[in-house]
């Protein structure tokens, strides 16, 4: 698969148009994000260009891509499930998870959404943390929540924002997403701290008709790289204004 990359001189990546500040497409087709940074440079160190997909979530981690494409750059953390079906490499940043509300909302603790109907992108570990199947600094079981998937944790927000749309109290999601919402101008507000921390990785398809793991251990030197050259905590100070390079 690396040298079938290199030969055709494009690393095909799949991701979210639509997850600001990690990856969205402007109307002219133009990609921006902290996981499209991340992707062209793993592509350019690898000395290839980079050609984004747009790819619903809940489809990339079920894995059988059939070729589609090569690699998930989509913060996507690893769990036991998805290494059934998916190769990782070594994490590249730290995901923390938190809580929004509306900002009218007179939700001010984690206690307080007890019985509440939740939002959150599915297929993703906030859903599996809402679940009570993942472990974090919040037992959620007691709290007996309604969840209500979504394919986009902007979509969510926005229900949640603008009053619209499914019936929701809050959303679960990552801090800097919500963080992004509200400076975009989302009347909408974070609960208390994180109560959630994840490891996203790049992800490649087990079921590849091309041997993958050449690719894999080639993408995890670079993300080694990037560590130690501070690519990752510059990438993150850009998108997030904090650095999340190291969790």
């Amino acid at each position: 698969m690396l040298t079938a990359v290199r030969e055709r001189g494009i690393l095909t990546i799949a991701t979210d148009a639509n997850y600001k500040p990690q990856s969205y497409r402007a109307p002219d087709g133009t990609w921006s994000g902290f996981d499209v940074e991340v992707g062209e440079e793993i592509a350019r160190r690898l000395g290839v260009k980079a050609a984004f997909e747009a790819v619903p979530f809940d489809l990339i981690v079920r894995g059988h891509w059939p070729g589609k494409w090569d690699i998930s750059v989509g913060s996507m953390s690893i769990t036991s499930e998805r290494t059934k079906v998916l190769w990782f490499t070594k994490p590249y940043y730290w995901v923390p998870g938190s809580i929004a509300v509306s900002r009218s909302s007179d939700i001010t603790s984690v206690d307080d959404l007890k019985g509440k109907k939740i939002g959150v992108t599915a297929a993703t570990t906030f859903e599996s943390y809402l679940r009570g199947t993942l472990g974090g600094k919040i037992d959620v079981k007691p709290l007996h929540l309604h969840i209500v998937p979504y394919d986009t944790d902007i979509q969510a927000l926005r229900d949640l924002g603008r009053g619209h749309g499914r019936d929701i109290d809050a959303v679960m999601t990552s801090l800097p997403t919500i963080e992004t919402a509200i400076r975009d101008g989302l009347p909408i507000r974070v609960v208390g701290v994180p109560v959630f921390g994840d490891r996203p990785a790049i992800a490649l398809d087990r079921s590849s008709a091309q041997e993958p793991l050449g690719l894999l251990f080639a993408i995890d030197e670079i993300v080694d790289a990037m560590h130690r050259d501070g690519t990752l905590r510059r990438l993150s100070l850009k998108y997030y204004g904090m650095d999340l390079s190291n969790g």
